[in-house]
C-alpha cells in the first residue's frame, strides 16, 4: 500500500512539473516571423521579425528560415563590430541607411561581412554597405558606461562664496543626465554656463561644479540619476537546424540608476575688514 501511495506521489509531481517546464522551454523559444525578401540588384536577402522586433539573417550562403522555424533562445553577441552595425543599420538608433529594401540589404550583408569574412567587391555598389563597414572597422558604436569621476564634492571659500570640488560626467558625449540644481546653489559648467533653481542637462565629457553663499550650510544629494542613453547589445538567435541561417538583432535596455552624487556646503564666518 505504501509503495503505491508512493508511486501515485511521484506520478501526480511528474504530471505538475512536467508541463510547467515545457512551458517554460516554449517561452524561451523566439518567435519568428518570415516577411518576405528585401532587393537591391542582384542582391537579395530575407526579412524577419523575432518576437515582434526586426532581425538580419546573417549567414548569406544558408537558407532563409520560413515562419514559425524553431530557434533557441537569443543570447548576447559581444561582437563589437556587429553592435556598431546594428546601431548604425536599418531601424537601428542612429541609422545611417533608410528602413527600405537598400538599407536591409546593406546592413543584412554587412553583418554577413563581418561574421563570415564575405567581403566581394560588388557588396560596395549597395548604397549605405561601405558606411556601415567603416563604423564596424571603427567599432564605434557608443558605450553606455556612465559613471561620476568622484561621488562626494567638499567645499571651500572662493572669496564670498562657497565652491565645490569639480566633478566630471565620464560617459560618451551623446549621453546626458539631468540634475535638479535647488535654490541658493548655483551649477557651473566648466567652460559653459551657471543655472540656479533649475534642471541642467550635463552631458559626456562635460565637467561642473557647485557654489553656494557663506551662510549656505546643506548638504545636497542626488539620486536616481538615470543616463539618457539606453544599454545596448547585440543578439543573436541560432536555428535548431544546421541547414538555416542564424538571425541577428539589437535588443536596448534602461540604463541603470547611476551612484549619487554628494556636495557638502557648511555655514562659514565672514571675514569683516575695518578700516581705522
Amino acid at each position: 500500500m505504501k509503495k503505491i501511495k508512493v508511486v501515485f506521489i511521484f506520478l501526480l509531481s511528474f504530471l505538475i512539473i512536467f508541463p510547467s517546464l515545457q512551458m517554460e522551454k516554449a517561452e524561451a523559444a523566439p518567435r519568428i516571423e518570415y516577411l518576405g525578401q528585401a532587393h537591391y540588384g542582384f542582391y537579395t536577402v530575407g526579412v524577419f521579425r523575432v518576437d515582434g522586433q526586426i532581425a538580419f539573417c546573417i549567414d548569406h550562403y544558408k537558407s532563409s528560415p520560413g515562419t514559425g522555424a524553431a530557434y533557441s533562445a537569443g543570447e548576447i553577441y559581444n561582437n563589437e563590430s556587429v553592435r556598431a552595425i546594428l546601431y548604425y543599420g536599418a531601424g537601428g538608433q542612429e541609422p545611417v541607411v533608410g528602413m527600405n529594401d537598400a538599407g536591409i540589404v546593406a546592413t543584412s550583408l554587412a553583418l554577413d561581412s563581418v561574421v563570415n569574412g564575405n567581403h566581394s567587391s560588388g557588396r560596395n555598389s549597395i548604397p549605405g554597405y561601405k558606411e556601415l563597414m567603416a563604423h564596424a572597422k571603427a567599432k564605434d558604436a557608443p558605450s553606455t558606461d556612465a559613471y561620476f569621476s568622484k561621488n562626494s564634492l567638499n567645499s571651500s571659500v572662493s572669496g564670498n562664496r562657497q565652491v565645490s570640488e569639480r566633478v566630471t560626467f565620464h560617459a560618451d558625449s551623446r549621453n546626458s543626465i539631468k540634475i535638479p540644481v535647488p535654490q541658493n546653489v548655483t551649477l557651473h559648467i566648466v567652460g559653459g554656463g551657471s543655472y540656479t533653481n533649475r534642471t541642467v542637462t550635463i552631458k559626456g565629457g562635460q565637467t561642473f561644479y557647485f557654489s553656494a553663499g557663506l551662510d549656505y550650510g546643506q548638504t545636497i544629494s542626488f539620486k536616481n540619476l538615470k543616463p539618457t542613453l539606453k544599454k545596448f547589445q547585440s543578439i543573436v538567435f541560432k536555428p535548431r537546424s544546421s541547414n538555416l541561417q542564424r538571425l541577428s538583432a539589437r535588443v536596448e535596455f534602461d540604463p541603470d540608476v547611476m551612484a549619487s552624487l554628494s556636495v557638502k556646503f557648511q555655514k562659514r564666518q565672514r571675514t569683516i575688514t575695518v578700516n581705522h
